[in-house]
């Protein structure tokens, strides 16, 4: 089976990377279109086998489209899997018109997009064949005319999936090292880009109400980037937390696994989350999940797998409550991340729609 993925750009850090590989593991071709790619990207694919199509125009102009046309009917994929806004519509008017089956991802509740995002988003689901929402919180943030204009027939829910994070001897003990982690501290950890919609302010305030009220030494990680660092940076200085925070910057994703292996704590509080990836993989680490109350992060981890922030004096009494074992508080997380959320389970997931798109154009051709 030939699988084309289009995205606006390729980064080694975009969700769509692990469904790429996950379908050469299936020995299916892969092309990947987009109009850029980082070198680190541009490495993966090729490693992976996949091959990386560049589009010259800017998507959702005319020459665009006729581009996207031209390189469908050359490449001839037996489907084409969308993945972010402007190349999703660009695309699936190019696929109709190139006679190509198209599915479009959609990773974010509604009210995460600005209005052009969400426009752009509602057009290409009305094009594509199929639309795939990560969550039920997804689909259910859809308004009332997007649910009439998106055939809730050809929708369906997938959730994200992540595999096991790998364990290498001694590597736990350099980390820690690295960080400056002292014996018998308790580490916190977030991870993600720093946007207001992460909230991470709230984390910082959050994390100097927990060490000054908790009867352990702690330390809170946080690993990223963003155009809120610097005010982030400030901001724990302002707590008095320069000693007890640290921020990493941006850094490869084998040491964000080894970072989460040496966290006890995984801490989030989203204004709004599609699914999130940087959930499953602390969980799979083993991490125990602190989370605001919101939809996706109520539909992806229970009350008793995860410590759900209601108030600050509860919030202390929760983890001072998850510290007393905390070995099996990690192991359910762990465990409660791989019953649910495995790669394996999501790929099939989209092989199985990639499979009846294919038969179904089979079925329509003369």
């Amino acid at each position: 089976m030939r699988i084309a993925h289009v995205l606006n750009q390729v980064s080694v850090t975009a969700s769509a990377m692990d469904q790429i590989q996950g379908s050469v593991a299936q020995a299916h071709s892969v092309t990947v279109v987009a109009r850029r790619s980082d070198p680190a990207a541009l490495s993966f694919l090729h490693e992976k086998r996949a091959v990386f199509r560049p589009v010259r125009h800017r998507f959702l102009s005319p020459l665009a489209i006729i581009e996207l046309v031209r390189l469908f009917r050359r490449v001839r994929p037996d489907v084409i899997h969308l993945h972010h806004a402007r190349s999703a519509l660009a695309s699936a008017i190019a696929a109709r018109l190139a006679g190509i089956p198209c599915l479009v991802e959609d990773g974010a509740q509604r009210d995460n997009y600005a209005w052009a995002t969400r426009i752009l988003f509602t057009l290409a689901e009305m094009l594509a064949h199929r639309v795939v929402f990560v969550s039920h919180a997804v689909q259910a943030s859809l308004g009332a005319l997007e649910r009439v204009l998106i055939r809730p027939r050809k929708c369906t829910v997938i959730h994200y999936g992540v595999d096991p994070i790998p364990t290498v001897p001694g590597v736990r003990q350099q980390e820690r090292a690295a960080l400056g982690i002292v014996q018998g501290e308790t580490v916190f950890c977030h991870t993600g880009r720093f946007e207001p919609v992460k909230r991470q302010d709230m984390i910082l305030e959050l994390f100097a109400a927990l060490r000054s009220q908790l009867g352990f030494p702690v330390r809170l990680l946080m690993v990223g980037d963003g155009p809120l660092r610097g005010r982030l940076e400030a901001l724990a200085q302002r707590l008095g937390l320069t000693d007890a925070v640290v921020f990493t910057g941006m850094v490869s994703r084998d040491r964000v696994y080894r970072i989460l292996t040496v966290s006890d704590f995984f801490i989030m509080m989203s204004r709004t989350e599609g699914h999130s990836v940087s959930l499953l993989e602390a969980m799979m680490a083993g991490c125990v999940p602190i989370l605001s109350r919101i939809p996706s992060f109520s539909e992806t981890v229970d009350d008793r797998t995860a410590i759900y922030f209601s108030t600050e004096a509860q919030l202390v009494a929760d983890v001072c409550g998850a510290s007393i074992d905390m070995a099996a508080r990690k192991q359910l997380a762990k465990r409660f991340c791989e019953r649910k959320y495995g790669f394996a389970a999501m790929m099939n997931g989209y092989h199985a729609i990639y499979r009846g798109l294919a038969a179904s154009a089979d079925a329509t051709q003369p």
